[in-house]
């Protein structure tokens, strides 16, 4: 399938024309463009400007690609070949050496002439023939040395620069839509730092990005089958394929075509900002938008570590896991499964219906009721510890094998204290295996407890403003409400 290249709206500019001007000669915010848009410029736009047609190799996913390496120095060819390798990966097209005595490779590399560079022999339409030449000394740039193979091996298979440019550009005066850069396209001239539009830190590339990802496809075919499988991204990657480690340094994108499947981050320390809504970017490991998602791409499970993490969920029946820290989890749609680990959590679960998991057995947490919310706001607070996981949007607890419905639980929060009264700032806590027990006794009023000699303690870093918990004259579990409780965390 080919995109045909058309400006969204007649009002934009041609491709490749000057950015209008506006105000007497001051030229106008350049538009910002959407994946299907730029990958519509990588197959056709470009050739067009610089007068040519598209062009692809006749070749489907699924098969093959002959490539010749012979010229490369070692080194070389494993760079090359890792180039390759990530091509293939969201491509499903194989690359393989030619069977001795065929003739020449559909795509030959080199290193011995200056600069980085790619030629095709294009005949309607069809690449018959590719030659790759990455000079040598370009080892000496690091990280950029691969993503270098990553481009010129995406022109050798059909695609254009994200821009009307070639060899050198400026952002300022070369590009046409405000988010050419690195964190859409491989093929693009500027880097992240290039463009306020895309707010992304400066980093190579070791896969190709969203955009030439789609383009890819539009020439040669998107296969259902690619990583169709359970598959996990990040520690402990099953794939092998370039990048999908999630290894600090760079910046990627993970294309994934089915399955069940997982990023794990849980043994990283660092803040992780990860979002698994289809064609978002994330923040991880202390850079921003380092990590985008395909459109197709839908991952089910995520789990991170003892940093102060924040999970974003997609449609489908997440398993989000934030691991120790003070985390955030949104599930958004779908019925989720949320475990914020230990720390004090916040849980929106979201459209579905969704279940937060707490470690421990229902006798170890307290429920907490907060009228100061619009509706009541119903927290957790594991009593050893003092952490409170506060909750929105859900539907169930998990206590190990023990399973509580929240609305059960509001209702009988509702029962005991009475329902919010407007304008209240009541926050009311009792432990949750009281509110479960059928034989539970009455709540305590505060004008009856007599205060620690009568079992009931005040909580460490409190005043005689808060929250008493203990047991009643009756040895039972009791429960009290006191306003404005100076020692509880904030739950507002």
């Amino acid at each position: 399938m080919t995109r045909t290249f058309q400006p969204a709206d007649p009002a934009d500019a041609p491709i490749g024309a000057a950015p209008p001007a506006a105000n007497g000669g001051a030229a106008a915010p350049l538009p910002t463009y959407g994946v299907d848009r730029i990958a519509a410029y990588l197959t056709e736009g470009y050739w067009a400007e610089t007068g040519r047609g598209p062009r692809s190799f006749d070749v489907a996913p699924g098969e093959a690609l002959t490539v010749d390496l012979s010229a490369l120095s070692g080194a070389a060819r494993a760079v090359a070949g890792t180039a390759l390798d990530a091509w293939t990966a969201v491509s499903g097209i194989g690359f393989a050496a030619p069977p001795t005595g065929t003739g020449r490779a559909d795509i030959t590399f080199a290193e011995d002439g200056a600069g980085a560079h790619a030629s095709t022999l294009v005949s309607e339409g069809q690449i018959y023939f590719a030659a790759v030449n990455v000079a040598e000394d370009w080892s000496d740039y690091g990280g950029y040395y691969l993503q270098t193979y990553i481009h010129e091996i995406g022109h050798a298979l059909g695609l254009g620069h994200a821009g009307d440019y070639n060899a050198t550009a400026d952002h300022a005066t070369d590009a046409h839509y405000a988010n050419d850069s690195w964190q859409m396209s491989v093929m693009s001239y500027f880097d992240q730092d290039a463009t306020p539009a895309d707010d992304g830190t400066r980093l190579y590339l070791d896969t190709p990005q969203r955009a030439d990802i789609a383009a890819i496809h539009d020439l040669y075919g998107r296969p259902a089958w690619l990583r169709g499988d359970d598959t996990t991204y990040g520690d402990g990657d099953s794939t092998g394929d370039p990048g999908m480690d999630l290894a600090p340094g760079r910046a990627r994108t993970i294309h994934d075509g089915g399955g069940r499947d997982t990023i794990d981050l849980s043994a990283r320390g660092a803040d992780q900002v990860l979002d698994l809504a289809p064609g978002r970017f994330s923040d991880l490991d202390g850079a921003r938008g380092n990590l985008g998602l395909t459109a197709g791409t839908v991952i089910e499970v995520a789990r991170t570590g003892p940093g102060r993490d924040t999970i974003h969920g997609n449609g489908a029946a997440n398993d989000l896991s934030g691991g120790a820290g003070d985390d955030t989890l949104h599930g958004r749609g779908g019925d989720d499964r949320l475990a914020g680990g230990p720390g004090s959590d916040r849980i929106d679960g979201g459209a579905g219906t969704d279940r937060a998991v707490f470690d421990g057995t229902v006798a170890e947490w307290d429920a907490i009721w907060d009228a100061r919310g619009a509706a009541g706001a119903l927290g957790l607070t594991r009593a050893a510890t003092g952490e409170t996981d506060r909750l929105t949007s859900v539907e169930a607890l998990s206590f190990g094998s023990q399973e509580l419905a929240v609305a059960a639980l509001l209702s009988e929060l509702s029962d005991r204290f009475g329902p919010i009264a407007p304008g209240s700032d009541a926050v009311h806590r009792a432990p949750v295996a009281a509110l479960v027990d059928d034989d539970d006794p009455l709540p305590l009023l505060a004008a009856d407890m007599a205060g620690p000699a009568n079992g009931w303690a005040v909580p460490p870093g409190g005043d005689d403003r808060d929250i008493w918990t203990g047991t009643d004259d009756d040895g039972g579990a009791g429960l009290a409400a006191w306003p404005d409780p100076a020692g509880l965390p904030d739950i507002a």
